[in-house]
C-alpha cells in the first residue's frame, strides 16, 4: 500500500512548485481565483462466487465455491477545487 501511494505521488512531488503570494495576486492587487472541475466514471463488472456448505452422508461439512452471478457497479465522481 505504501509503495503504491509513493508511486502515485512521485510525479506530483517532482513536478509541483511552491506558490508565492505574489503569484496569486494580479497586477491590480486583486485576488485571483482558480477553479478546476474533473469528472470520472467507474464502470465495473465482476463475477461473484460464494461458498455453499454441503453436509456429506458421514456428517462432515464441505464448503463448495459456487458462482452466484455478476456484480455490476457504475459510479460517477465529480471533483472540484477553488
Amino acid at each position: 500500500m505504501i509503495k503504491k501511494t509513493l508511486l502515485l505521488l512521485t510525479p506530483l512531488l517532482l513536478l509541483g512548485k511552491p506558490v508565492k503570494i505574489d503569484e496569486i495576486l494580479t497586477e491590480q492587487n486583486k485576488l485571483r481565483l482558480d477553479v478546476s472541475i474533473s469528472y470520472s466514471n467507474l464502470n465495473r463488472k465482476a463475477g461473484v462466487s460464494a461458498p455453499i456448505t454441503y453436509e456429506t452422508m458421514n456428517g462432515d461439512f464441505v464448503n463448495i465455491p459456487t458462482y452466484v452471478g455478476i456484480s455490476s457497479t457504475n459510479q460517477d465522481y465529480i471533483n472540484y477545487g477553488f
